[in-house]
């Protein structure tokens, strides 16, 4: 192995030269003092025949990404985004209560909605929730049919293929991965001062937006887990 080393804007920077594979890696030393010792560096060398990415003597191992994890857990997705416009996915308790006061057949219609600000600020949000209401029904309750309309128009009118074609879906939210089973939800957006990554295990009556990603089928031992990672993550642990 040869070593160069050379002092630039009080960096130093070392070239190993791998003998076996002939590539030059740059370590950058900060706050590194040169010293006439340096020159004495070489005779405590050791040669390798191979150095790899991770500045080791090891063969050439590389870490790839993962789709799926290596377990039997489920996997973490992103929420269900309702490319919307925020009509179907916007009401207040009061909105809610007042269409259902007139219409008591669209209380089914309505679920709890979450995104990453309602979680992290513990703020009440309902959207319609049409996925096994027949069109039928939904025409009975001119706030909702007038609702769907709208998200029709929205998308047909929408700069992108795909989005288009989802306007002959308008009663069902752009892309739906709402779980059937409990799950753990972690807010895509947080604030970087807090102490702990914000986590919640909530029913699947409780529709998560695309600003959450969610673990399906979590139980309290996989949100057990996860916390305690969140909190060596954050160094609290």
């Amino acid at each position: 192995m040869i070593y160069l080393v050379l002092k630039l804007n009080f960096l130093v920077s070392v070239f190993l030269y791998n003998k076996k594979n002939p590539q030059v890696t740059f370590l950058w030393l900060k706050n590194f003092r040169p010293s006439p010792f340096l020159l004495l560096l070489p005779l405590f060398s050791t040669f390798v025949d191979n150095i790899n990415a991770y500045l080791i003597e090891a063969p050439d191992i590389f870490i790839e990404n993962r789709k799926k994890t290596i377990s039997s857990v489920s996997n973490v997705v992103f929420g269900s985004m309702p490319n919307d416009g925020g009509i179907l996915s916007d009401y207040s308790f009061e909105n809610k209560e007042e269409i259902v006061k007139k219409y008591p057949l669209a209380r089914s219609m309505f679920k709890p909605f979450i995104g990453a600000k309602e979680l992290l600020h513990n703020k009440e949000r309902y959207c319609l929730w049409l996925k096994d209401i027949s069109p039928n029904e939904v025409k009975k309750v001119p706030p909702v049919m007038d609702a769907v309309l709208k998200v029709k128009l929205l998308r047909e009118n929408s700069n992108r293929e795909a989005t288009k074609k989802l306007a002959e879906y308008p009663m069902l939210f752009g892309e739906v991965r709402q779980p059937e089973d409990t799950y753990i939800i972690i807010p895509r957006h947080s604030s970087q001062n807090r102490r702990y990554i914000p986590l919640g295990f909530m029913s699947p009556d409780v529709i998560c937006g695309d600003s959450n990603l969610l673990m399906s089928n979590a139980t309290l031992y996989d949100f057990g887990i996860m916390t305690e990672l969140s909190c060596k993550h954050m160094g609290l642990m």
